[in-house]
């Protein structure tokens, strides 16, 4: 009897026990957290760590929220359509051109404007248990993308040739770092911009192929004048040309005989 008391007293002490015991979260480096409770927000932000959040108790339970705080870069892409879809390209002058722009921004180091965020943002879940998320991307996302690339394309487009915006990368990035920043605090979006750059500027295809074609077309050209201006510098030169080229159509389909007609009589043999 004393026996089967000893045994119900020891399991019954070890469900206490594990009832009982630490439900333990992580903290990774470049978050920070709050524990969010039954009662609301608790007042203190966690740094990089573990954190015990508490055992459920009746379907209540205490979560962790963690908040990037890092730097992130975001890229905003204007480019061709894939399949079909919407063309982001932007028009420099009448030229379409895709261009990609980097936003690096990170989350305010002031604890108030940090407090805030958890409150405006809905967090995401991260697949650990009572662990969600709440990053850089998606209040930039939530806050400030539509107004960002609205002002890209305004500030782009006022120039009116490709070469422009290739030669005048820092000037163009100053523009849209002051751009973004103007954006932000008249928005009141809740983080910190640290720059935006410009990167990848290319002319549509179809503008490379006309270029070349226009390259290969003047050096015809060039080609052409330089014959003419040989040609009246030395008469002889035109027999030479015409040799030359009987030489080559040789070279090519083999053995053949040519009788010019020509006051020289040049035979090419077989």
């Amino acid at each position: 009897m004393r026996m089967k008391f000893f045994l119900l007293f020891s399991v019954a002490f070890a469900m206490i026990l594990i009832g009982c015991s630490p439900a333990i979260r992580d903290i990774p480096a470049g978050f920070c957290a709050k524990k969010l409770t039954p009662s609301g927000w608790d007042k203190t932000i966690l740094g990089a760590g573990q954190v015990d959040i508490g055992q459920q108790d009746n379907g209540s339970y205490t979560s962790l929220v963690l908040l990037e705080v890092t730097s992130v870069a975001v890229k905003e892409s204007f480019g061709q359509s894939v399949n079909g879809g919407e063309d982001h390209r932007i028009l420099v002058g009448k030229t379409p051109v895709s261009v990609d722009v980097y936003v690096r921004m990170m989350a305010p180091q002031d604890p108030e404007r940090r407090n805030a965020l958890f409150a405006q943002i809905t967090p995401i879940k991260t697949g650990v248990d009572r662990v969600s998320m709440i990053t850089v991307e998606q209040i930039y996302k939530q806050f400030a993308q539509m107004d960002v690339r609205s002002g890209i394309r305004e500030i782009l487009q006022k120039e009116t040739v490709v070469d422009s915006v290739t030669r005048n990368l820092g000037k163009l990035n100053d523009e849209l770092g002051a751009m973004v920043i103007k954006m932000f605090k008249r928005s009141g979006v809740p983080l910190d911009v640290q720059n935006v750059t410009l990167s990848n500027v290319k002319m549509d295809q179809t503008v490379w192929d006309a270029e070349n074609q226009k390259a290969a077309a003047l050096a015809q050209v060039e080609a052409i004048n330089k014959i003419g201006a040989a040609l009246r510098a030395n008469p002889e030169y035109g027999l030479f040309k015409k040799y030359d080229t009987y030489e080559k159509i040789k070279d090519k389909i083999g053995s053949f005989t040519i009788i010019d007609g020509s006051p020289s009589g040049i035979v090419i043999g077989k």
